[in-house]
């Protein structure tokens, strides 16, 4: 499984919505289906610990109740233990969940990478 490429599949990904956590892993479960769940897992968390050092994308802490959505940043300091935490990586069995999109940064690298 190449991170490269698992990282081009999620800033794509990214620069839709938002998305959560357990999404990563279903991208990958269709670009590498024959690999192990916890490579994965590692794989993502690698790309986008990677995407977000390059300031690509942004983490954010998610409420989507009926009446709204409230968003709140991830701290880049608690970012290596949100990702450590298999827990976030669930799909959600509430309203909260931990979701990652494109920064602007982000949307124009993947569209320059798209252009060539």
């Amino acid at each position: 499984m190449n991170k490269d490429i698992a990282a081009a599949a999620l800033l794509s990904l990214s620069t839709e919505d938002r998305f959560g956590l357990y999404e990563a892993i279903a991208e990958l479960n269709r670009l590498f289906p024959d690999e192990t769940l916890d490579q994965k897992y590692d794989v993502a968390k690698e790309a986008l610990a990677y995407l977000h050092q390059k300031r690509w994308i942004q983490f954010e802490r998610v409420i989507d109740s009926t009446e709204h959505l409230l968003a709140s940043p991830i701290d880049d300091a608690d970012v290596p233990a949100m990702l450590s935490d298999r827990a976030n990586w669930d799909p959600p069995l509430s309203d909260e969940r931990i979701t990652f999109s494109s920064t602007d940064a982000g949307f124009k690298a993947y569209m320059a990478k798209s252009e060539t």
